[in-house]
């Protein structure tokens, strides 16, 4: 299937100088779908602002990015959907308060052949993560459990000062982008 086809529904939105970020809601087709949220925030200063797990959904994944100014922290959760409608908003706590946050949610619809609910994979050998700094290519091995048919979503983090990342690349279809004080998600 094309990749955009497991795609369900999408919304972002941004904010600043804030203790939490607000995930907008999504208006799910399936209603098997499975929710995914991203959070980014940014200080111009240490300490790190920490985004935490949103209220009823689990956490994917955390990651803290704390060489130097900026420091910025991303939260990644997911949550098995039970109906289609509205998934109604997904708030993170920060702390402490960020400069600038972001955050982008959407629903990945269930498989065709079986029509099961997707599920995060966050075990070992489910994630990978690659930081570099100083360089315009970022590459990221395949997590080791990727079997035939899976999904695979990435999340880019870039704290440059000028525009997006340059491009999306080949075989990815790129869902969203929310653009931070000085960083973009």
């Amino acid at each position: 299937a094309h990749p955009t086809a497991y795609l369900d529904a999408a919304g972002a939105a941004t904010t600043s100088g804030t203790s939490s970020i607000v995930d907008p809601a999504v208006t799910a087709v399936n209603s098997t779908a499975l929710l995914i949220a991203y959070y980014a925030s940014h200080a111009t200063s240490s300490p790190v602002p920490v985004a935490g797990t949103a209220s009823g959904m689990t956490q994917v994944r955390n990651l803290s990015v704390v060489s130097g100014a900026p420091a910025s922290d991303v939260e990644i959760d997911s949550q098995a959907l039970a109906a289609a409608g509205s998934t109604g908003t997904r708030t993170s706590t920060v702390s402490p308060a960020a400069a600038s946050a972001s955050g982008f949610a959407f629903t990945i619809a269930p498989g065709s052949a079986p029509a099961a609910a997707p599920v995060a994979q966050t075990g070992a050998g489910n994630v990978t993560t690659a930081t570099v700094t100083a360089s315009a290519v970022l590459r990221c091995a395949k997590p080791a459990n990727v079997a035939d048919g899976d999904v695979l979503m990435a999340l880019v983090y870039t704290h440059n000062s000028g525009s997006l990342y340059g491009t999306t690349p080949p075989g990815w279809t790129q869902v969203g982008a929310t653009v931070l004080t000085a960083g973009t998600l």
